[in-house]
C-alpha cells in the first residue's frame, strides 16, 4: 500500500487528527458534515502543491495558531528495495535514491539500511502561503509521480467521455523516452507503410515544416506509444456506445474500470498510487454497488501472491491505497465479507466530537469468529451508519420500540436503529467490540442475569448473557484512589449474593424481604456504566405492565371488550340468534352474569347481523363478565391483591414475576399457588382469547395497549410537559429507558 498515515492540524475541521493503519482497501463512512470531503480536499490540496498548481489556500480551524500542517507518511519498503539494491538500476531509479534517500549511510560490507517510510509536510499559514519540510523539488516530483494520487468524484464523472482514463493509463508505467529516437521511429513506419516511396516520411516532414507545435510532454509521449500497440481508443461497454447506456451503467463501468486499470497496470511497477472514490453508489441498484465490489475483489485476489514461490500472473507488489467514501451499507457489507485477509481492508469511521472537531475512529472490523462473517448482511452493515443502536432480544421489544405512536411523542426514537440480536453476533457488532463511536444500549431480561431455584430457595447470579463475575473481573486491581473502585465495589456486593437464601410469598410471585425492584435498579446503575446494559425488572413485557399501569391496563381491558361487539363474535346457535338474545335480555340480572355468559357465548362464529339492542346488550354482558374477572382479586376468601392483578396479566401474556417465573416455566405449578394460576386461566379463556389479540410475545397486544395508553395519557393532559410527566409515572421503567436513549443523542 502506499499511504503509512496522514496527519492533519488545525486545517478546516480537523484539530490535529491523525488517520494511520492503512489497509489495501478502505472505506470511509460517517455522517454528513463530519469531514470526509475534507479529507478529501485536504490530500487534494498537498498533491495540488507537489504539482506546484496555484489553488484557493484551505482556510485554518483556528485563529489562535497562525500555522496548519499536512503530514503525509508513505510506505517506501518496496520503493527502496528497487533502488537500493545492487542490480543494475535505470538512470531515474539512481535519481530517486540520490533524492529520496540522500541522508542513507552505507558501506560496501553491510547492506544499506530499509527505512520503510517517508514523511513530507506541507505548512499552510494563516496568509494562505506555504512551505514544505523537503525544500528539494526533486522530492516532491518523485512523490507525485512514485505515489500519485487519483480521484473519482462521482457526482462530477463524465459518463459519456472516458479520455480521463488515459490521462490515468499514461502516469502507471515508466518508459524511457531518451532511448526513443523520433527519427528511428519515423523511418521504422515509413519502412513498413510507404513501399519504399518515403510517402509517411515526406507526409510527416511537410506538417512540421508548416506548423509549430510545442514538444510532447513525457505523460502525452507515454500516451501515444501506448495506444499505438491498442486496436483503437473510444471506450464502449459490452460493445455498445457510451451514449447508449444508462448513466448508473456508465458510472459502475468506468468505477470499477477505473480501479481494475490502477491495480492491474501497477502490478509490475514500483508505482504505488493513492485511489479515491467518493461514493460510488450513487445511480446504482444496490445489486450493482455489491457487483463492483466483487469484480474488483475478484480482480484483486487473481493477482495476489500468496507464497513465496513463483506464480504465473501474481506478484509480491503492493497493491495501491484505495479509498472510498460511503454512505452504502451493501459496499460496507461487502467489502467487509470480500476484503477478509490480512491487511486488506479496513473502516474508518468520521464523526465530529463535542467541540465540532473531526474525529476519526479506526474500526475493528476484521471478525474472526466465520459464524458471524457468515451471517454479516445489510442489516449488520447498517449499524455503522447509526446515530444510536439499541440492541434487543425479542420480537416484543422491535414492536415496542417500532411502535409509530410512541415515536411520535418521543420523536427522538426516529434516529435509532433497534436491532434483534444474539450473543454471537453482539460479540462483534456491538460498538465496544467494533470501537465505534456510535452510542447504543443492550436490553435484557433478567433471567440473563439472575434465576431463583425454588427448590434450593437460592438466588442465582448467571453467568451467561450478563455474566457479572467476567465484569468484576475487569475491575480486578481496581484500586481505592481509582475513579472505578465504586464500580468494583457494588459489583463485588452484587455477586456475593449469588446463592443466597431468599423466601418467597405464599403466591410465588415476590420476594418476602428482599427488595427485588431496588436489586435491579442498583444493577443497571453499574452495568450502564460498564457496559451500557439495562435490565428490565422481569421481562419487557413489565415494561409496559408494571403495578403503576395497572389501573390504564384495565382501562384497555374494558375498551376491547367493547370493541368485540363490532367483530367477529362466538354466539352462533340453533334457531334465531336475535330471538335468543331478545329472550336473555328480558329476563338478565347482574347476578345471573355466569349463566348468562355461559349460554350466549359458543364456540361458533356469528355470521348474521345483531339488532341495535342486541349489540348493546353483548357489550353489557361482555364488560360485565371482565369486571367480575377483576373483582376476584378483592374476594375476601382468596388472597389476592390488587397488585397481583398485573402480575397475573402479564403470566397470561406469557411475561414473568420477580421470582422469574412464567406459564413455561417447569416449576410453574410448583412454585405459582392455585390461587394465582387459576385467576390466569380464567382471564385468558374469558376475556384475553375473546381479544381481537393473540396471545403470546407477538400476538399484537403490545401495539394495542401502547396505542390506548397514549391516546388516554395524551386525551387527559392539558399539554406535552404534562404527557411527559404522566407517562413517566405510568411506565417507569419504559421511561428509564427512553432516557437513556435521549441522553445518548446529540
Amino acid at each position: 500500500m502506499a499511504l503509512s498515515s496522514v496527519r492533519i492540524k488545525n486545517i478546516l475541521s480537523f484539530n490535529d487528527c491523525i488517520v494511520t493503519d492503512f489497509s489495501d482497501f478502505n472505506c470511509i463512512i460517517g455522517k454528513n458534515n463530519v469531514g470526509k470531503s475534507n479529507f478529501l480536499k485536504v490530500l487534494q490540496f498537498f498533491y495540488a502543491h507537489l504539482n506546484n498548481e496555484s489553488v484557493i489556500p484551505l482556510p485554518l480551524n483556528s485563529n489562535y495558531s497562525s500555522i496548519g500542517t499536512i503530514s503525509i507518511s508513505y510506505d517506501t519498503t518496496r520503493l527502496e528495495e528497487v533502488v537500493k539494491s545492487r542490480k543494475n538500476k535505470s538512470i531515474y531509479q539512481k535519481h530517486i535514491y540520490s533524492s529520496l534517500f540522500k541522508d542513507d549511510s552505507f558501506n560496501l560490507v553491510s547492506s544499506r539500511i530499509i527505512r520503510k517510510n517517508f514523511t513530507l509536510t506541507l505548512t499552510v499559514n494563516r496568509n494562505g502561503s506555504v512551505s514544505w519540510s523537503d525544500k528539494d523539488k526533486n522530492v516532491r516530483k518523485i512523490i507525485n509521480r512514485i505515489y500519485p494520487l487519483f480521484f473519482v468524484d462521482t457526482r462530477r464523472i463524465d459518463l459519456y467521455d472516458w479520455d480521463k482514463l488515459w490521462s490515468t493509463v499514461s502516469r502507471l508505467k515508466f518508459i524511457n523516452a531518451r532511448a526513443l529516437n523520433t527519427e528511428q521511429i519515423i523511418d521504422f513506419f515509413d519502412e513498413k507503410v510507404s513501399n519504399n516511396s518515403n510517402s509517411y516520411k515526406e507526409y510527416v516532414k511537410i506538417i512540421s515544416e508548416l506548423t509549430n507545435a510545442s514538444p510532447y510532454n513525457y505523460q502525452d509521449l507515454v500516451l501515444n506509444y501506448i495506444k499505438v500497440g491498442l486496436s483503437g481508443h473510444k471506450f464502449n461497454i459490452d460493445g455498445f456506445e457510451l451514449t447508449t447506456q444508462s448513466d448508473g451503467t456508465n458510472s459502475h463501468k468506468f468505477i470499477e474500470l477505473f480501479i481494475s486499470l490502477i491495480i492491474t497496470l501497477t502490478r509490475r511497477e514500483f508505482i504505488t498510487p493513492i485511489v479515491y472514490i467518493d461514493e460510488p453508489e450513487l445511480g446504482l441498484h444496490p445489486k450493482l454497488n455489491e457487483k463492483l465490489i466483487f469484480n474488483i475483489h475478484n480482480l484483486y485476489k487473481s493477482l495476489k501472491k500468496h507464497t513465496d514461490k513463483k506464480e504465473l500472473g501474481k506478484y509480491a507488489t503492493p497493491y495501491p491505497t484505495v479509498l472510498m467514501t460511503t454512505h452504502s451499507p451493501n459496499i460496507l457489507k461487502s467489502v467487509i465479507k470480500l476484503f477478509r485477509g490480512h491487511n486488506e481492508h479496513n473502516i474508518y469511521h468520521f464523526s465530529l466530537n463535542s467541540d465540532k472537531k473531526t474525529n476519526v475512529s479506526l474500526l475493528n472490523t476484521n471478525f474472526k469468529d466465520k459464524r458471524f462473517l457468515n451471517i454479516f448482511s445489510d442489516n449488520e452493515a447498517r449499524l455503522y451508519f447509526s446515530d444510536f443502536i439499541l440492541f434487543v432480544e425479542g420480537e416484543t421489544e422491535l414492536e415496542l420500540f417500532g411502535n409509530m405512536s410512541l415515536i411520535d411523542k418521543f420523536d427522538y426514537l426516529n434516529k435509532i436503529d433497534v436491532y434483534k440480536t444474539n450473543e454471537v453476533i453482539l460479540r462483534s457488532i456491538n460498538p465496544k467490540a467494533s470501537k465505534s463511536p456510535t452510542p447504543y444500549l443492550n436490553i435484557y431480561d433478567a433471567d440473563k442475569m439472575i434465576n431463583y431455584d425454588f427448590t434450593e430457595k437460592s438466588f442465582i447470579i448467571k453467568q451467561k448473557e450478563v455474566n457479572l463475575f467476567e465484569i468484576l473481573k475487569r475491575y480486578k486491581y481496581t484500586c481505592f484512589i481509582s475513579q472505578n473502585y465504586a464500580i468494583k465495589k457494588s459489583l463485588e456486593n452484587i455477586v456475593n449474593l449469588n446463592e443466597s437464601k431468599f423466601l418467597i410469598n405464599k403466591k410465588g410471585t415476590e420476594f418476602s424481604k428482599f427488595p427485588y425492584l431496588n436489586f435491579i435498579r442498583f444493577c443497571n446503575g453499574v452495568l450502564l456504566k460498564t457496559d451500557r446494559i439495562y435490565i428490565a425488572p422481569s421481562t419487557i413485557e413489565e415494561t409496559l405492565l408494571c403495578s403503576q399501569s395497572r389501573k390504564i391496563a384495565i382501562k384497555w381491558l374494558i375498551n376491547q371488550t367493547k370493541d368485540l361487539v363490532e367483530g367477529d363474535l362466538m354466539i352462533d346457535g340453533r334457531g334465531d340468534v336475535n330471538k335468543k338474545l331478545d329472550g336473555f335480555r328480558r329476563s338478565f340480572k347482574k347476578e345471573n352474569i355466569d349463566h348468562v355468559y355461559g349460554r350466549i357465548f359458543t364456540s361458533k362464529e356469528y355470521k348474521g347481523e345483531l339488532s341495535p339492542e342486541n349489540k348493546e346488550f353483548i357489550k353489557i354482558v361482555l364488560i360485565l363478565n371482565l369486571k367480575k374477572l377483576l373483582k376476584q382479586f378483592y374476594q375476601k376468601n382468596i388472597d389476592l391483591s390488587r397488585t397481583d392483578q398485573v402480575t397475573i396479566l402479564r403470566l397470561a401474556l406469557d411475561g414473568k414475576t420477580h421470582t422469574l417465573c412464567s406459564q413455561k416455566s417447569k416449576s410453574y405449578e410448583l412454585a405459582i399457588n392455585d390461587d394465582i394460576r387459576n385467576a390466569v386461566e380464567s382471564i385468558k379463556e374469558q376475556c384475553l382469547k375473546k381479544l381481537p389479540i393473540q396471545l403470546g410475545k407477538t400476538g399484537g397486544w403490545v401495539t394495542s395497549f401502547l396505542n390506548f395508553a397514549i391516546s388516554e395519557i395524551e386525551n387527559s393532559s392539558k399539554d406535552e410537559q404534562e404527557f411527559k410527566r404522566v407517562f413517566a409515572l405510568t411506565f417507569p421503567h419504559l421511561h428509564d429507558i427512553l432516557k437513556t436513549i435521549s441522553d445518548s443523542i446529540d
